[in-house]
């Protein structure tokens, strides 16, 4: 339940403080779990009347994009993606994927950008597709790129 991991985030936030235990800290596992915990609720899967609404998403977001936050990986965007999805931000959803492209290291599943276009085909936003579409194109062109730049090395 979205409720049972927005608590516990909250205590391992409070034992870190108090104790100073850097390990104590939520880090981007737990932030993935509240994230696919709370777009599950939204989707009506488990517990949809503890979800926090996009305003819960937003704060996850601040915190991992926040200078205490846990560096965020791919899961955890993609998590974090998709939960803007359950809420139907599609405008959220894009600029995490935007931000996430932008992050060295982090290389989101195709399945992000499909969950996206899943949803703005059902909104008929038939130009957010093909655009996405486009840029998904592209990200995985890069990378094929990059890979064989380094095998080339």
């Amino acid at each position: 339940r979205p409720d049972w991991a927005r608590a516990l985030v909250a205590r391992m936030r409070r034992i870190g403080a108090r104790t100073s235990d850097v390990n104590m800290y939520p880090d981007s596992v737990s932030y993935t779990t509240m994230a696919v915990a709370e777009a599950a609720a939204v989707r009506g899967f488990a517990g949809a009347e503890h979800a926090g609404g996009l305003e819960a998403v937003e704060a996850m977001w601040a915190e991992v994009r926040g200078p205490l936050g846990p560096p965020p990986d791919a899961q955890c965007y993609g998590a974090l993606v998709d939960a803007f999805v359950a809420h139907g931000a599609i405008d959220n959803a894009l600029a995490a994927v935007a931000t996430a492209e932008r992050e060295p290291g982090v290389s989101l599943s195709p399945r992000v950008y499909l969950g996206i276009m899943r949803a703005q085909a059902a909104a008929g936003d038939v130009r957010g597709v093909a655009a996405l579409a486009d840029r998904l194109e592209r990200e995985l062109a890069r990378r094929l790129l990059r890979r064989a730049e380094k095998a080339a090395a």
